[in-house]
């Protein structure tokens, strides 16, 4: 199955193996809502914000999988409340979000690592992670 997507990350994992990528140097959060304003611009979720059921106070890194679609002039509602219910979680939790770079060197590799396994199965199932 091919279709355009790109990946909305803070994982540096990522940088040099998918072909298009919008890296966020900065929180999970960011993550979200960069990936909510390219649902309202047409694009369509293709992994489940809240994915691995990490709390925001228990994974820094996030990456959410988009179909590109310059053709909607609408958003996808089901893309929509999916990302508006992820931002909610994490309004919840308040100050206690995780952040890059909180955690030792060994836990942040984990953590990124994690991230890396659950996100990679989209990717290759929508041809765009290099194996190598």
């Amino acid at each position: 199955m091919s279709c355009r997507i790109t990946l909305v990350t803070n994982n540096p994992e990522f940088k040099s193996k998918v072909k298009d990528i919008t890296f966020i140097d900065g929180s999970a959060w960011e993550v979200l809502v960069k990936s909510r304003d390219a649902v309202h611009l047409g694009g369509k979720l293709l992994n489940h914000p809240l994915y691995g059921n990490f709390r925001p106070y228990q994974q820094p890194y996030r990456s959410l999988v988009l179909q590109k679609n310059s053709k909607v002039s609408s958003a996808d509602f089901h893309s929509l409340e999916l990302m508006e219910n992820a931002l909610e979680v994490y309004r919840s939790c308040g100050d206690r979000i995780l952040l890059p770079g909180m955690l030792t060197e060994e836990a942040e590799r984990d953590c990124r690592y994690l991230d890396y396994q659950l996100v990679k199965h989209t990717l290759s199932q929508y041809g765009d992670l290099d194996q190598g």
